[in-house]
């Protein structure tokens, strides 16, 4: 067999292989829309560009960096929406940035299991309800806000609800998804919920900071072959060893490509809807954004 047929039968497999996982992306995505989904709240999303503030919005994540940028001098907030994510509340920035959106994604602050997570959820809880100024929280469809609202009870926290489903398979058929709602790329953290809402949500400039996802270089093993990685933040910039009971490396890794082929993927839809996405991170590993 000569080397132009090879190629040929090798590229003709390949072109079929991407067909077949893109039509089974396809379809396991209709059933988890099915499933996970809700119209009225995708009908719901249509109108939160209307709490939009204007064309432009800042997402602080909690990476240690967001520190430096603070004293370093992160910009003006002037006629800029801010976002926040997770624990953010537990940093003094918080409180002098005063942001308009805070996103949650992790079940655990809506079902803590262990008193970590306890423990978040009370300090969570704690901030949230001393918050003096009008704030959109910002959670996924299928969760229930009801008992951590409840907890919270104030009223000038209002809930949006989002359809945080993954969507996969045909680009037609994904930027038909994204258009109407549906779903978004594969959310493996609450960055990427963020930043697709912000897409949704009307923006014109999306500036990232704190957004660095390098824990995969403190990855390790360790004798007993579980998996442990170091992790920091803004509000805590000390490393804390975490181990991950269950998880294989290879899980783990493939999460973080997951997670960088979602920032593509948004970055690539933003584009079409004329959203311009900068990353002021310093030492960023996210490379789907144009750097400032």
């Amino acid at each position: 067999m000569n080397i132009e047929l090879k190629n040929s039968i090798n590229n003709f497999a390949k072109r079929g292989s991407r067909w077949f996982s893109e039509l089974a992306g396809t379809i396991s995505s209709l059933f988890r829309i099915a499933v996970l989904s809700s119209l009225k709240v995708a009908n719901k999303t249509h109108h939160y560009v209307e709490l939009s503030g204007g064309d432009n919005c800042m997402l602080l994540a909690n990476g240690p960096s967001l520190k430096d940028a603070f004293q370093n001098g992160v910009g003006s907030f002037e006629n800029t929406d801010i976002f926040c994510v997770n624990s953010f509340c537990e940093s003094e920035y918080f409180w002098a940035t005063r942001p308009s959106f805070y996103f949650l994604v992790d079940g655990a602050f809506f079902n803590p299991f262990d008193e970590r997570t306890n423990k978040q959820v009370a300090k969570l809880v704690s901030a949230l309800s001393k918050v003096d100024w009008k704030m959109n929280l910002a959670i996924p469809s299928y969760y229930s806000p009801d008992k951590l609202i409840s907890q919270i009870s104030n009223d000038n926290i209002s809930v949006l609800r989002f359809n945080t489903t993954k969507v996969a398979g045909y680009k037609w058929f994904r930027n038909f998804c994204y258009k109407h709602y549906l779903g978004m790329p594969v959310c493996m953290n609450v960055t990427i919920f963020a930043v697709m809402a912000a897409v949704w949500m009307g923006y014109k400039k999306v500036v990232l900071h704190g957004l660095e996802l390098g824990m995969f270089t403190t990855l390790s093993v360790d004798q007993d072959n579980v998996l442990c990685y170091e992790d920091s933040h803004v509000y805590d910039t000390n490393k804390t060893t975490f181990k991950r009971y269950g998880r294989s490396l290879a899980e783990e890794l493939q999460g973080f490509v997951d997670c960088f082929n979602s920032h593509k993927e948004i970055n690539r839809y933003a584009k079409i809807n004329g959203c311009q996405i900068l990353n002021a991170t310093k030492g960023s590993f996210v490379d789907a954004y144009e750097r400032v």
